[in-house]
């Protein structure tokens, strides 16, 4: 190969130069044009604010209000909800509660006692729910729970044998430890 001569301009050049210029060009304007989609695509600050605003409410409703309530009114969300919104239903209610548990409490601190509630509770709800429960609300140490389907007394009872026989397991593991027992009313 032959080095090229310095002021070398191929004779192409000029027939080829007027299709690449606009190419690129174009090429350049196309690159902006997305740019500029990408960053108006983006939400403005303030409506990332307020989307997340609703997030917020919306997770503070679902821990005090059961999602399954929204099932049964037949709503998507708790948006949808009017006052007076209603159904009517046969339900079982399922109580339960620590006997003693304000005694108990009173020897426990504070942070104690949130962990002793939240063991507890690990244990219980999830047979609840396992059994087609869903809690209503929480009352200290207590529990109102709502059993909705045909069988739902039946369902309440299986619940309320099965957590008594989690009780007696959970026992074993308090004694192991040196705490006391703990029984409890359904």
């Amino acid at each position: 190969l032959m080095p090229l001569p310095e002021n070398f301009i191929p004779e192409w050049s000029g027939t080829i130069a007027p299709l690449v210029l606009p190419a690129a060009d174009s090429l350049f304007g196309l690159a902006f044009l997305l740019s500029a989609m990408v960053e108006l695509s983006r939400p403005a600050p303030e409506e990332t604010a307020i989307d997340d605003h609703a997030q917020g409410v919306n997770t503070s409703i679902n821990r005090f209000i059961p999602g399954e309530f929204l099932h049964h009114l037949e709503k998507d969300d708790f948006f949808q909800l009017k006052l007076g919104d209603h159904v009517r239903k046969d339900m079982t209610i399922f109580f339960s509660d620590i006997r003693a548990f304000t005694e108990l409490s009173e020897q426990l601190t504070p942070e104690e006692s949130f962990a002793f509630i939240n063991s507890y509770l690990s244990r219980v709800v999830p047979i609840i729910r396992a059994n087609g429960g869903f809690i209503d609300k929480y009352m200290g140490d207590g529990i109102m729970a709502l059993f909705s389907d045909d069988g739902g007394a039946d369902e309440a009872v299986r619940s309320a044998v099965e957590i008594q026989g989690k009780m007696t397991e959970y026992n074993g593991h308090r004694a192991n430890v040196g705490y006391r027992p703990i029984s409890m009313g359904i």
